[in-house]
């Protein structure tokens, strides 16, 4: 859904679904109203929270002269990461990959000059976890 999107049942008991944030979101529902003749309400409001703490650590090695081996500390709530690049400390970081399972990955085919890298985590039930602290600077001749 879009934010501030509502999906609304017009019934006897309405439901209506508000997304209130483009970011993780925690579900909790209300009700309201009693009595014959009266009319019900059920509201699921749908409320940020906070993220989950991402990788703690984040380690490189330079393999050769295009290739830089990024590992970092599992999260066992993690199901898989994202690892980001950049050309400054302050980025913009931008996405090299996504879907990565293990612990490790190696960014193959990197032109030469000074990169920095961040992890951020996936879990399930609520989305994307802060990101690794940055490391770098990281140069390729």
């Amino acid at each position: 859904m879009n934010p501030l999107q509502s999906l609304i049942a017009v019934t006897r008991r309405a439901l209506r679904v508000e997304y209130r944030s483009p970011g993780i979101c925690l579900p909790s529902a209300s009700s309201s109203g009693s009595g014959t003749g009266s009319s019900v309400s059920s509201v699921l409001d749908i409320s940020p929270t906070a993220r989950q703490d991402g990788p703690a650590s984040l380690e490189y090695l330079i393999v050769d002269s295009t290739s830089i081996k990024l590992t970092w500390s599992l999260q066992s709530y993690i199901y898989s990461y994202v690892v980001f690049r950049a050309t400054n400390v302050l980025g913009p970081f931008i996405q090299v990959t996504a879907n990565v399972i293990p612990n490790t990955f190696t960014d193959v085919g990197v032109p030469p000059g000074t990169y920095y890298y961040k992890v951020t985590g996936v879990e399930p039930s609520f989305g994307e976890t802060t990101a690794s602290p940055t490391v770098g600077p990281v140069t390729l001749p």
